[in-house]
């Protein structure tokens, strides 16, 4: 983790944690990440939580992100993990490629939904 993730939770009160569920390599990037979100709060922002996991990439046409959401769910409680799943949607690269946002470049995609109700389910933990 560099300079700017150690210096964004020292400034922060909840942190989210992305798990691309398309790489096998993302549940030891998430231990390694929930370890130093501990160890961060032990060592100087003890306001720091972990709010949940979200689960990005989803492409349930592949065994491994079917293998993968399926381990998170095991292993994490179900207030730990978002309802919401951000897909594998190619409006993302589209619009990287033309420098906007998806909702900028096409607000109907699966991926502009997937974060509205994102967005909605943040606002009722938060509020909650």
């Amino acid at each position: 983790m560099g300079s700017f993730v150690l210096c964004a939770l020292y400034a922060s009160d909840f942190v989210i944690v992305p798990v691309k569920v398309g790489s096998a390599f993302s549940v030891e990037g998430l231990i390694r990440a929930t370890k130093l979100i501990e160890e961060v709060k032990t060592k100087g922002n003890s306001d720091l939580n972990f709010l949940r996991i979200l689960i990005n990439s989803v492409d349930n046409r592949t065994a491994i992100s079917k293998a993968i959401t399926s381990q998170l769910h095991n292993i994490f409680d179900e207030n730990q993990v978002f309802e919401t799943q951000i897909p594998v949607n190619t409006a993302f690269e589209k619009a990287e490629s033309m420098g906007e946002t998806i909702f900028q470049n096409d607000g109907t995609a699966s991926g502009a939904r997937a974060f509205r109700a994102l967005a909605i389910e943040l606002i009722s933990i938060v509020e909650g």
